[in-house]
């Protein structure tokens, strides 16, 4: 009877065994399963706690440090904006100039039988303040569109045309621009602001950049 129950005992613990070896490799195979899940699996995230860039940076350019040198908007996308807003027409004028702290263009233009102007903002390109009149009798049928239309090729560029202006007047800062027909050419009239608040308009050949005159305000 002692043996028979050795040879029980015995078969009971060589099950127990196997029962826990099975268990270990069934643990052990689950496992590998699942991280070879995780790393098989592209669309899985497992960098949740990495940083993240700030998609929120304002990389725009503050509007205190906003000068004629850093406009986003520049002359040639001006002169975009304007004729995508009024094809089969023409610049008679462009300025550019602060209001409230911000830079404006305004453009003005013709076309045979009408005027228009138009703002638009220096920094995003928006365009505002719309307008359009009928010509004169005597002015339309294409007359005033004629004597006034502004040669915009080979202009010089708004930037350049300060340097101009603030070396003539001796390094001041330009604060208005006009670029007009004048004695038969187009000119830009730059107003430039020396250290003790007074303006000089310096009247600058748009093409050639050469100094035609200067004018000191009172």
């Amino acid at each position: 009877m002692v043996i028979k129950r050795k040879g029980r005992c015995s078969m009971k613990k060589m099950m127990v065994w196997f029962s826990l070896m099975i268990g270990v490799f069934v643990l052990v195979g689950c496992g590998n399963g699942e991280d070879n899940t995780e790393s098989n699996n592209p669309g899985l995230d497992t960098t949740k706690d990495e940083a993240k860039p700030n998609d929120s940076a304002d990389e725009t350019v503050a509007k205190e440090d906003m000068t004629y040198k850093n406009l986003p908007i520049t002359l040639a996308d001006v002169i975009r904006i304007y004729d995508d807003t009024h094809p089969d027409t023409d610049i008679t004028s462009l300025s550019l100039d602060t209001s409230f702290g911000n830079f404006y263009y305004t453009v003005e233009g013709i076309d045979d039988d009408k005027e228009y102007e138009l703002d638009i903002d220096a920094t995003t390109g928006k365009v505002s303040n719309q307008e359009a009149d009928d010509l004169d009798s005597d002015e339309a049928g294409g007359v005033k569109r004629q004597a006034e239309a502004l040669d915009l090729e080979d202009i010089i560029g708004i930037e350049k045309v300060s340097e101009i202006a603030e070396k003539e007047v001796n390094d001041g800062l330009a604060t208005d621009w006009d670029l007009k027909q004048e004695r038969g050419k187009v000119v830009w009239e730059v107003t430039v602001e020396v250290t003790n608040k007074q303006e000089t308009d310096v009247l600058i050949d748009a093409k050639t950049g050469d100094v035609l005159a200067t004018e000191a305000e009172d």
